[in-house]
């Protein structure tokens, strides 16, 4: 028999999934909705002899049917008074069944080809509506497909398999929900990406978000399938990276010590926390008497009028601000009742970040449970200390670099460096 192909992608060696679809422009669009050789076979009737000849070829391959909707009204007839056929999706499925391939269509209540589909509603809806709607003829679709395109309306997606998917499969698509995410290789604590830093997932959230996809699909879980669908995920993500030491970060992005430049805010950055404070340029002369005259009143309150002392306390909030843990240094706040201690704490507190403070004391530090509320914190607070009997090795331990162990009360008990700060007041 007589077809014809346009090949929209070079034919080498054995390819592991070939589309096939029914225009060219439909092509070109399908080519970048999923991977794969894609064909045009230039017309819905000329499906089969392609799918024939290209399974001859390829009998290993995948073979997919990108097919045209041609939706139509229940019982709408044509202008010769016969009913009409959704024809783009009965010439796939035929074609399909014969040579045992797949077949997704655009999930809609229009006639509208995968072209239509992503000029109406983007290429990222795209790509998930074409591979949300792959199925093979015979096999019970869990529900009929639709788009997902805004998020004030949340239609359900047609499925896959999901109840068939391995449990790397399922990882994956929870992987690809949250997009950018990583695990830290000792605890196994997942991250996620915000925009500025990367932020702690807990193994209920990702729970909560995995359970969601089976509810989105209308399918059945159990809590294994859950978990283990989790514990897969994890074997599949990067491990988070380390934060660079000459960071320093700002709600807006982060300031470079080492270039001094300020650039915005990336992943790479491995941010785990900023001081929430917006950047600004220095105004041209700018001094703390004139620019900060209420900071320096409290500056020369608490240094007495000392320059010198001066220094060492701006070094101290300097530290802080810059995170300079590799500083192996510790801060005791000595004074009597109203000399400048608590203000000091609450500027270095707003240097820090307030998420990013914790407050504690000597004996929680010297265990690893009370450890666990200082992990991901950049400044550690020990308020008005009283006579403490022990080693302080835990204080030791944090001020050198030194790894520690950390146990959470329902996580793994891993080994970490807490890059903190510490202020204690005496």
């Amino acid at each position: 028999s007589r077809w014809l192909l346009s090949p929209v992608s070079e034919l080498t060696g054995t390819p592991d999934t070939i589309i096939i679809t029914e225009g060219y422009a439909t092509a070109l669009t399908v080519s970048q909705l999923h991977n794969g050789v894609v064909l045009a076979a230039i017309d819905e009737s000329n499906l089969l002899n392609v799918a024939e000849l290209v399974r001859k070829q390829w009998p290993e391959s995948k073979i997919i049917f990108a097919a045209d909707n041609d939706w139509h009204e229940p019982e709408e007839r044509d202008k010769n008074g016969k009913l009409k056929k959704n024809v783009g999706k009965v010439a796939a499925e035929k074609a399909a069944k014969t040579i045992n391939g797949w077949v997704t269509l655009p999930p809609t209540e229009y006639k509208a080809d995968w072209d239509d589909y992503r000029q109406y509603h983007g290429i990222e809806a795209a790509k998930q509506a074409f591979s949300n709607g792959l199925y093979q003829v015979g096999e019970k679709k869990l529900m009929e497909a639709e788009a997902v395109v805004t998020h004030e309306a949340k239609p359900k997606k047609a499925t896959n398999n999901l109840a068939q998917m391995a449990a790397s499969q399922r990882g994956a698509l929870l992987v690809e929900h949250y997009k950018k995410i990583a695990v830290h290789a000792e605890s196994e604590a997942v991250y996620h990406y915000n925009g500025t830093t990367w932020e702690t997932l807990s193994d209920n959230e990702l729970r909560r978000a995995m359970v969601a996809i089976f509810d989105q699909h209308d399918t059945p879980y159990s809590p294994n399938g859950i978990n283990n669908a989790i514990c897969a995920m994890k074997l599949q993500i990067p491990v988070i990276g380390e934060q660079q030491s000459d960071l320093i970060g700002f709600s807006n992005g982060v300031y470079v010590l080492s270039t001094q430049q300020f650039t915005p805010h990336q992943p790479e950055h491995w941010l785990m926390n900023h001081n929430g404070i917006v950047f600004t340029l220095p105004v041209v002369g700018e001094n703390l008497p004139d620019h900060a005259p209420d900071f320096y009143r409290w500056l020369s309150h608490a240094a007495g009028q000392n320059e010198n002392k001066m220094d060492r306390i701006k070094a101290a909030l300097f530290m802080i601000l810059a995170n300079r843990y590799d500083w192996q240094l510790f801060i005791e706040v000595t004074g009597e009742g109203g000399s400048g201690k608590s203000v000091f704490t609450y500027i270095a507190t707003l240097l820090a970040g307030e998420p990013n403070t914790a407050s504690g004391n000597m004996r929680a530090l010297d265990e690893a449970r009370g450890r666990y509320q200082f992990v991901g914190k950049s400044l550690i607070t020990l308020p008005d200390q009283v006579k403490y009997v022990g080693e302080g090795a835990g204080i030791k331990a944090i001020t050198g670099g030194d790894l520690i162990e950390v146990d959470g009360k329902y996580e793994k008990q891993f080994s970490t460096i807490i890059k903190s700060r510490g202020i204690s007041h005496q």
